[in-house]
């Protein structure tokens, strides 16, 4: 599987930039470059960029697929200097853990792309006049899981939410941990230039169901070689945080007691085992899996 790369100009992507720009968040802008691919420019590597003087580079001819790209008229090796904003981490020989550069990390990323069937992952890089500023990706379509929970009834969000799981699990098994999944666009806490920029990473299409995990890339998202538990943790911590928000509309950004949620979670059906995991402890996939399932099969019970 070829990687997509994209060599632009300054000039090229401030002219992209005011036009085409459909995204921003805490990690970077994104910007619609073709229907078939976005590019996603991380801050702090556009931004230092776009501020240096740079050697000249030259368009080349359109591709077939009439995406235009752009080449650097310089044989100077691309400069991996950019964000470190991507984790990947890599086990030693002598038993220690190295984190990959940000140039390593989002190649390794990229090469991953085909153990992973129901996730989109990072398919190349974007160099801006020969440095690396961020990755191409594809366009997922979908309503934001957030946008969601007023509208749907509770046993269709539940559904919803196995899918996502079966997502979650797929990544995990594959040493891919996605430990956003509840960042939400109701959030007060991510922000950039004192903006809220936040999004959901899960995206839903309802006819047929299908669930799309976003953002694989930056922050997000912790890649390594071997299997974590402390991120296998993270990752189903963030998919509680977010069945909380779609299932029982605990907002995270609140502070609740207790015995507040005890109460939500008891009106809402939450057999009472996993009452006490929900609010103290960390649930695994197979617990979030059978607490799930028992919610569609469930039947009110009788208020207390």
């Amino acid at each position: 599987m070829l990687e997509k790369n994209y060599y632009l100009t300054k000039d090229e992507v401030i002219r992209l930039k005011k036009k085409k720009e459909i995204g921003h968040g805490t990690d970077g802008r994104v910007i619609k470059i073709s229907n078939r691919d976005l590019i996603k420019l991380y801050h702090d590597a556009y931004e230092k960029i776009m501020k240096e003087k740079v050697y000249q580079a030259q368009p080349a001819n359109k591709e077939e697929d009439d995406v235009k790209i752009y080449k650097i008229g310089s044989t100077k090796d691309y400069a991996p200097e950019s964000s470190d904003n991507m984790r990947y981490y890599r086990a030693e020989e002598d038993g220690s853990i190295t984190r990959l550069n940000h140039k390593e990390a989002l190649e390794r990323a990229i090469e991953r792309r085909e153990e992973i069937k129901r996730s989109k992952l990072p398919e190349g890089m974007v160099y801006i006049d020969g440095k690396l500023a961020g990755c191409t990706l594809i366009p997922q379509k979908g309503i934001p899981i957030h946008k969601l929970i007023g509208i749907l009834p509770f046993k269709e969000k539940v559904i919803i939410l196995l899918d996502v799981l079966k997502s979650v699990k797929e990544l995990t098994d594959h040493y891919i941990y996605p430990i956003d999944l509840d960042n939400s666009p109701y959030t007060s806490k991510a922000r950039y230039d004192d903006k809220p920029v936040g999004h959901s990473h899960v995206l839903v299409t309802l006819v047929p169901l299908k669930t799309n995990i976003i953002d694989l890339d930056g922050k997000s998202t912790i890649y390594t070689d071997f299997e974590s538990k402390k991120f296998k943790d993270m990752t189903y911590q963030s998919f509680k945080r977010l069945m909380d928000e779609v299932l029982f509309e605990i907002n995270h950004d609140n502070e609740y007691e207790p015995f507040e949620l005890e109460s939500i979670y008891y009106e809402k059906n939450v057999p009472e085992e996993y009452i006490s995991k929900l609010i103290y402890g960390v649930l695994d996939h197979n617990d979030i899996l059978a607490l799930l399932e028992n919610l569609i099969h469930e039947k009110p019970r009788a208020r207390r």
